[in-house]
C-alpha cells in the first residue's frame, strides 16, 4: 500500500546562499519538502501564499530580520513554530523569542546532527 502522506513543509530564511543551500539539500534528502526565503520580506510573501510545519530563520537579515519577522507571525491566525538560527543568541532574547514562536535554537557553526536534533524537536 501506498502511503498519502504528505512531507512535512519547512521554510528556511536566511540571507547567506551557502546557509540556505545547506540545510535545504540536507533537508531534503531527508524527506521534507523546503521553501527557501532570502529575509523576512521573502518569507512572509511566501507565508501568505502556503502553510509550513516549521520554520528555520536567522536574526540578522537585511529588509527584516528574524526578530521582526517571528514578531509578524506572531500576530497571525495561523500557529507558527521557528527555530531561531544565529552566532550567538543570549538569554534574554531567546526569551523573547520563545513568546513570539521560536521552539529551539541552532548556534551557527553547527552540524549536520544538530541541525537534524533542533528539526526534530521544533516539529514534536
Amino acid at each position: 500500500m501506498l502511503s498519502t502522506t504528505l512531507p512535512l513543509k519547512i521554510m528556511i530564511v536566511d540571507d547567506t546562499d551557502d546557509v540556505r543551500e545547506l540545510i535545504g539539500a540536507f533537508l531534503r534528502a531527508r524527506g521534507y519538502d523546503i521553501t527557501m526565503a532570502t529575509d523576512g520580506v521573502d518569507a512572509l510573501e511566501k507565508l501568505g501564499n502556503d502553510t509550513f510545519s516549521l520554520i528555520i530563520t536567522d536574526i540578522n537579515m537585511p529588509k527584516m530580520n528574524g526578530p521582526e519577522l517571528l514578531e509578524t507571525m506572531s500576530r497571525s491566525t495561523k500557529d507558527y513554530k521557528a527555530v531561531v538560527m544565529s552566532t550567538y543568541i543570549g538569554d534574554k532574547i531567546k526569551t523573547e523569542l520563545r513568546k513570539k514562536g521560536a521552539v529551539s535554537f541552532l548556534l551557527k557553526p553547527f552540524s549536520l546532527r544538530q541541525l537534524e536534533d533542533v528539526v526534530a524537536q521544533g516539529l514534536a
